[in-house]
């Protein structure tokens, strides 16, 4: 079962009744209350934890025994790269890798307390640790030529920061937009010429000064260095004995329903985007709704059954990438490929009485698309018969 929040874990226990049901969700449900709730219904949860808002110290304090010893945590794979009885599994095939330590709950749930076993399952994902180390070299360069930015050199047109606290706010204001408190140590001085001016008419000579700030940035690399080191872990938690949920099911598990939750992120793009709403009354909303999760479902299906194709012949579909043709992918979405059928024309042509029928021919793509959906050609060519 494949949830978020508890209202939908109330709904869902009405059709699932019985006990032991494993319930998935993302960080929503890592709430307390809601974990003690499942626990108290004898189903199973796995979510990752918000620890970073609820228990700022959680992952430092579970990695610090693991400090030099990665390489003796539990590798994951994907199913079809583990090999036979007889044969090692090749670290280099590994998506992951991770550990788990238990800890004891207790807590009130409708006038009772519950007590219960808590997994820890402590992960990381070599790609997310990739793509977040590339991720912070990035605002870290971005900040970088900001904080440069805050102090240039006199000049026609360049403003100058002429006050000590508006240079540490405009600090503060760089390290927030690109999160990268803590990475960098200033250095600032002012500097102040001054430029006599001459009485003119009723006005009397005078001192004018100028000020400016001229700041110095480095970077921290201790804490840099800490924060790749955290790169890429998550902490889910679980209440599923180990026997039934192994850590690397665990892991591929959530791996499952984040993929499937995914599809209704499409209800607040561009083609099925719910908002804004112009209906005034509430049936209308509602069945609106109730059109759009349906063709969010018909372009899941066609993701699925594109992907799936795409995978049983080891191949990608190129050409649907506007600019760069040669470009492919084995996971193409629904929308762009119905892209590719822009710019086709039925024509209908009067002649003598009688209507003749004109079509666009499919191109290759156009044609591989409809293969992949196990669609046909007749079913377009049939439209000028």
């Amino acid at each position: 079962m494949i949830l978020s929040t508890y209202p939908c874990y109330q709904r869902t226990k009405k059709v699932l009744p019985e006990d032991g049901v494993l319930v998935v969700g993302d960080s929503k449900m890592s709430a307390l209350k809601t974990r003690a709730t499942i626990v108290s219904r004898n189903d199973f949860y796995l979510t990752p934890l918000a620890f970073r808002k609820d228990e700022p110290d959680l992952l430092e304090e579970l990695l610090a025994p693991w400090i030099d010893r990665e390489e003796e945590m539990e590798l994951i794979y994907f199913p079809e790269d583990l090999p036979g009885d007889d044969q090692t599994a090749d670290p280099e095939l590994a998506i992951a890798r991770g550990f788990e330590v238990t800890r004891t709950y207790l807590v009130e749930v409708a006038g009772e307390i519950v007590k219960w076993e808590e997994r820890l399952l402590v992960v990381r994902s070599f790609k997310y640790a990739q793509i977040t180390k590339k991720s912070l070299h990035k605002r870290l360069a971005k900040a970088e030529k900001a904080f440069k930015d805050l102090t240039p050199p006199r000049g026609r047109g360049k403003r100058q920061i002429k006050e000590e606290i508006k240079l540490l706010e405009a600090i503060h204001r760089v390290e927030k937009k690109y999160r990268v408190k803590g990475f960098f140590d200033y250095e600032y001085e002012k500097e102040v010429t001054e430029r006599k001016v001459r009485s003119y008419g009723d006005r009397p000579a005078r001192t004018e000064q100028k000020v400016r700030f001229q700041l110095t940035v480095t970077r921290n690399q201790q804490a840099i260095e800490e924060a790749e080191l955290k790169a890429g872990w998550r902490v889910y938690a679980t209440n599923a004995p180990s026997e039934q949920l192994p850590l690397a099911q665990a892991v591929l598990a959530y791996r499952d329903q984040y993929i499937e939750e995914n599809i209704f992120r499409r209800l607040q793009g561009k083609i099925l985007s719910i908002t804004p709403v112009y209906v005034q009354h509430d049936d209308h909303a509602k069945g609106l709704f109730h059109l759009l999760t349906l063709a969010d479902r018909v372009l899941a299906l066609g993701d699925h059954t594109a992907k799936i194709a795409l995978a049983q012949e080891n191949a990608e579909l190129a050409g649907i990438y506007h600019g760069n043709p040669k470009r492919s992918t084995a996971t193409p979405t629904t929308e762009r490929m119905l892209e590719a059928f822009d710019n086709i024309n039925l024509k209908l042509v009067p002649v003598a009485g009688k209507t003749h029928f004109q079509i666009t021919p499919l191109t290759e793509v156009q044609t591989r698309i409809l293969e992949l959906w196990d669609m046909p050609v007749a079913l377009y060519t049939s439209l000028a018969a």
